[in-house]
């Protein structure tokens, strides 16, 4: 009866709100505020630092680091982000693949990109709102294929986005 009392306890404890440091709060209020790309992603990732099990604050830091062309950086958050989705969440939505694919490109690792972007498909294609989205890593996908002379891979990507898009000449062609 005392460690069901005692594993109550510590549930409770655990999921009892917590503070959120006035730190923490200023460097997100400065990340939002930042006019460039640099200074958010510093803010960003002091941000996420306070609150590594925070997933989106990875998220957000990467995103801010890619923008402001700090690829190592931005796969770094970028990861960390993904590992705290993968064991809360069971995965990761395709945004952050995507993201993760375009910082792996910008570390000339073409082959991660790719496979990013190739993962990323699957659940682009059942969401209806994400067409965007799908069309542009279609796009990459077909750039990638084309450099890496896989040329029957980047036709189907091209056939499916101008399938997407009939009015795409580029993919047409």
């Amino acid at each position: 009866m005392n460690r069901k009392i005692l594993a109550l306890a510590l549930i409770l404890l655990a999921l009892a709100p917590q503070p959120v440091p006035a730190s923490l709060v200023a460097e997100l209020t400065a990340a939002r505020l930042a006019t460039d790309s640099s200074a958010a992603a510093d803010h960003y990732a002091r941000a996420a630092i306070f609150q590594p099990w925070n997933g989106e604050l990875a998220y957000q830091a990467g995103l801010a680091e890619l923008a402001a062309g700090r690829y190592e950086a931005a796969r770094d958050h970028l990861l960390a982000a993904a590992r705290v989705r993968v064991l809360a969440e069971g995965g990761f939505d395709p945004g952050l693949r995507i993201a993760l694919g375009d910082a792996y490109l910008s570390l000339n690792d073409l082959p991660s990109a790719i496979l990013q972007w190739q993962a990323a498909l699957p659940d682009l294609a059942l969401d209806s709102a994400g067409q965007p989205l799908l069309e542009a890593t279609l796009q990459r996908l077909a750039n990638a294929y084309d450099e890496q002379a896989r040329f029957e891979e980047a036709a189907r990507a091209l056939e499916r986005l101008s399938a997407l898009r009939p009015d795409n000449a580029e993919a047409s062609y």
